[in-house]
């Protein structure tokens, strides 16, 4: 299956990346930092190496991954933000809203996400 982690060199992120590839899945992880672009290369995943905050980039990332399966696990967000930047709830929501837009699919029947 083709898989697409957001998220994919943080803490949650590797060891499902590398699980994910461990079970022959076809793993594209996202990152926005050299290292972690290394490291996930380094367990065997594809690279999207992308800002969560690029709606483009994001975009193009997740075109090319051709993914069946999104798994957002973005949980690095800065401690003081700018004040463009909207408050963590609000960046989840509308990133998980942007995903299943782009996907042209809604949530399952039962699903319990802070969209339903």
């Amino acid at each position: 299956m083709r898989i697409f982690v957001a998220g994919a060199s943080g803490a949650i992120g590797q060891p499902l990346v590398a699980e994910l590839v461990r079970r022959g899945h076809e793993v594209t992880g996202m990152t926005h930092s050299e290292a972690g672009a290394r490291h996930l290369a380094d367990m065997g995943a594809a690279v999207a190496q992308a800002s969560a905050f690029d709606a483009a980039a994001v975009e193009q990332a997740l075109t090319n991954a051709r993914a069946e399966v999104v798994i957002d696990e973005l949980t690095s967000l800065p401690h003081t933000r700018p004040g463009w930047l909207p408050p963590p709830r609000e960046i989840e929501k509308a990133g998980r809203v942007q995903v299943m837009s782009d996907r042209d699919q809604d949530c399952y029947d039962g699903c319990r996400c802070p969209m339903c």
